[in-house]
């Protein structure tokens, strides 16, 4: 099938870094007429995700919500709830802080509707940094706090590295800005950076917001310039660049 051999190739060229060659490929294999099925949201969801990761994000978003539109037809509360999780990350990445809140309450009532409780905190966590840049500084702490109550549930490192670092954001909101750097500063001596790297989009950008703080920014920036494969991660690159730049 035209659409699969398209989304390996793809694939194959996401694996290498080479997204701006991926990017064809995925929109080749989004192209194909085929009905929703779990193979078409998941090409859309690498198209999605090139798309972003290239400073796309009117694109990507586009992308996620016509997944959304389709899983809502297929039905399934798993599937619908992990597309809403990506949609959080993606429209919070692009500063639509109402839209971002709105994907993620969604999402997190389909994942307590499942009992998945590394969903949920993931969830919490995304709400957490979302509404860490609003007024309601309280409901970042509620989110916060929740996931922080979860970690015990689940083994993932990647998560856990998330959490503490949507912790940090809350700090910076709260005020707590010694706190927030002294706690970034452990983070990092943990071997932060690398955590940082592998875990992908959410984590890096968490930094970018990091950067922009006055209280966390010196730490926050040394620690962008030392992660290695940055261009590999989600959701980072012009947000990044641009942090640096005025930072600089």
């Amino acid at each position: 099938m035209r659409e699969r051999a398209w989304s390996s190739v793809g694939s194959a060229r996401a694996i290498r870094g080479d997204t701006r060659a991926a990017l064809p490929a995925f929109e080749a294999a989004a192209a194909v007429e085929i009905p929703p099925s779990a193979l078409r949201l998941r090409m859309t969801d690498n198209l999605a995700a090139a798309r972003i990761q290239l400073g796309d994000y009117a694109g990507g978003i586009a992308a996620l919500e016509a997944n959304v539109r389709d899983a809502r037809r297929m039905g399934g509360g798993a599937r619908l709830a992990s597309i809403l999780t990506n949609l959080t990350s993606a429209r919070s990445a692009a500063g639509d802080t109402a839209g971002a809140e709105a994907a993620g309450e969604e999402a997190l009532q389909l994942h307590e509707a499942l009992d998945d409780p590394r969903l949920c905190a993931f969830d919490h966590a995304n709400l957490a940094g979302v509404l860490s840049r609003t007024p309601d500084v309280a409901g970042a702490r509620m989110h916060i706090d929740h996931a922080q109550a979860l970690v015990p549930r689940f083994d993932d490192p990647r998560l856990h590295a998330w959490i503490e670092l949507s912790h940090l954001l809350v700090l910076c909101a709260e005020g707590h800005g010694q706190q927030a750097r002294q706690t970034l500063s452990s983070f990092l001596a943990r071997g932060g950076v690398a955590r940082v790297a592998r875990g992908g989009g959410e984590l890096l950008s968490a930094l970018v917001e990091l950067a922009r703080d006055p209280s966390t920014a010196p730490v926050a920036r040394d620690a962008l310039a030392a992660a290695p494969d940055l261009h590999g991660a989600r959701l980072l690159v012009p947000a990044l660049e641009a942090a640096l730049a005025r930072q600089a």
